[in-house]
């Protein structure tokens, strides 16, 4: 058993909420049109079961009257003088009026009665006839009338409900909803104070109210309603408070349900006078509109909550960066004493030797030079482990022009061809035409190298085998450009692949692991992207960039 059923099913005081208070008001206004010899009696009678009755005894009379007024019903004589009934019906079907018609007919006047119901009529009579049943007749016209009337007030409302859901819809934050919802539905439901009641942390609390009673404080105001929103709430539907003096409002709450799930409850209030009420159809309306309501603020309560979850998570990730970013200088430091303890243990020797050297008498000119020439050596290459540091801490833009991609790697090819450690392998190339990109030349001859000496290098670590082979391709597709080199060697072990383009990380026991990372730096800046893709056997890295067009 849903939650909202179980709260149907508690027993609750049914003592003083009734349905319909006070009867709904029609506003019984007749037309009778004809002699007055045939149709007195019958306007007497109307009069006395309640009706407002005008009469008229010719067409243009009549006619002017349905101009200037509203009626609920026509009584007309068929054979009046000036066009009787057809006329009548005739101006109502050009004014595009749905005031029911009922005929009075004799004997001989079929034609006419049948040309007067396809033009229209409600009903017909003939003569002679009981006043009474006239009286029927016309009551039955008049609720015909009035139903009409319903549905378009029905389908006016519903076209506004319409255009305040749109309006709900379009609420940016909960804020603005609660806005709308003060400023549309009273006049939509026609109610002289609407107040909200939303659900949360298992009580009601105000969220709005169009006004407060000012002969009372707030907590009273509430403390008065507290009754009648339980109510509500547990019988799953809308419950009228009765008034206890005709100078008091009568009140309505209405329960929101959303999955069975209680939102909030409306409470509507209006002073009403004859022709006023809540009644099924009232109800209803409420009803339906406290369940768009309750929807609307479901989804702000839940885009509320999820975006401040999401502000948590960017806080988080902000703070995770901001780990990450000190974890990184931490490791570059690292990267870089280690790089440069080699180089400065072997100029601290230098140095000592030099003090030797120059201390010696007669010191040969030949070694002084040996020992500047290691010195100037290891700064050299000193300032070079910094160089590469730099631009994988901060990589320079460089100039970019258009490249022609298989140009650039034909020359890579080149100059690795003859590498000794290239020795039984062979070099495939593939290109598909001739694509452009725009880029900085020597970075990307600088990416392809690393990848190609990265595949040289894992085929040269193991034995050579027959067939043995490196491809070297690239191929334009989408405005897209992707380059890519793969060999048949071991490949790359699962426990290295997500970690393969970080920083400093290389399975190498004699590399920096900086020639990925620079890889994927080139490609992210070149407005791509550097991956490993799928390839058995072997390994297969492509990068992926903008097609430029000369």
């Amino acid at each position: 058993m849903s939650g909202r059923d179980k709260m149907r099913d508690t027993p609750v005081s049914s003592a003083g909420s009734p349905l319909i208070e006070p009867p709904l008001d029609v506003g019984r206004r007749v037309l009778v049109a004809g002699r007055l010899d045939a149709l007195g009696e019958v306007s007497a009678l109307l009069r006395q079961a309640g009706y407002r009755v005008d009469v008229s005894y010719e067409v243009a009379g009549a006619l002017e009257m349905l101009r200037r007024g509203a009626y609920q019903a026509v009584l007309c004589d068929l054979s009046m003088s000036g066009g009787g009934g057809l006329r009548v019906l005739a101006a109502l079907r050009e004014w595009e009026s749905d005031t029911p018609v009922v005929l009075i007919t004799r004997h001989g006047e079929r034609p006419d009665l049948i040309a007067a119901l396809r033009s229209g009529a409600f009903d017909y009579l003939e003569e002679p006839f009981d006043p009474h049943d006239v009286s029927l007749a016309v009551g039955r016209a008049a609720a015909h009338h009035q139903l009409l009337a319903r549905q378009r007030a029905d389908d006016e409302r519903l076209r506004r409900l319409e255009a305040v859901l749109r309006r709900l819809s379009a609420a940016p934050d909960l804020a603005s909803l609660l806005g709308v919802i003060g400023s549309e539905l009273p006049a939509l439901l026609g109610v002289e104070r609407f107040a909200l009641y939303r659900y949360d942390d298992d009580r009601l609390a105000l969220a709005l109210s169009t006004h407060l009673d000012p002969a009372s404080t707030r907590s009273v105001y509430i403390a008065r309603e507290a009754g009648p929103l339980r109510e509500a709430v547990l019988r799953g539907r809308p419950v009228v408070v009765p008034r206890q003096s005709a100078q008091e409002p009568t009140q309505v709450a209405v329960p929101m349900f959303v999955e069975d799930q209680l939102v909030g409850v409306a409470l509507l209030e209006k002073r009403f006078g004859p022709g006023d009420g809540f009644d099924e159809n009232e109800l209803g309306f409420c009803e339906q509109v406290g369940s768009h309501v309750g929807s609307a603020l479901r989804v702000r309560e839940r885009t509320a909550a999820l975006e401040a979850a999401l502000r948590d998570l960017r806080a988080a990730q902000d703070e995770l960066i901001r780990a990450e970013r000190i974890a990184a200088v931490g490791k570059l430091a690292s990267g870089i004493a280690h790089e440069l303890k080699n180089p400065l243990t072997s100029m601290t020797f230098g140095v000592q030797n030099l003090r030797d050297l120059v201390a010696r008498p007669g010191a040969p000119q030949e070694a002084l030079e040996t020992s500047l020439d290691t010195l100037a050596d290891d700064i050299r290459r000193m300032r070079d482990r910094v160089q590469t540091f730099l631009s994988v801490a901060r990589p320079q833009e460089g100039a970019t022009q258009l490249v022609r991609v298989d140009e650039v790697l034909r020359r890579v090819v080149a100059r690795y061809r003859d590498d000794p450690r290239a020795s039984g392998l062979s070099v495939r190339e593939e290109y598909g035409g001739s694509p452009v990109v725009r880029v900085d030349e020597d970075q990307l001859f600088a990416a392809a190298s690393n990848l190609l000496l990265n595949a040289i290098e894992s085929l040269s670590a193991v034995p050579v085998f027959e067939g043995a082979e490196i491809v070297v391709s690239v191929a334009a597709a989408e405005q897209r450009v992707r380059i890519a080199i793969a060999d048949n060697g071991p490949g790359v072990p699962p426990g290295v692949r997500e970690r393969i383009f970080d920083v400093f990380y290389t399975t190498k026991t004699s590399g920096t692991g900086l020639g990925l990372s620079q890889v994927s730096v080139f490609a992210e800046r070149a407005g791509g992207r550097a991956w490993l893709a799928e390839s058995a056997p072997g390994a297969r890295f492509v990068i992926d960039l903008p097609e430029a067009h000369e």
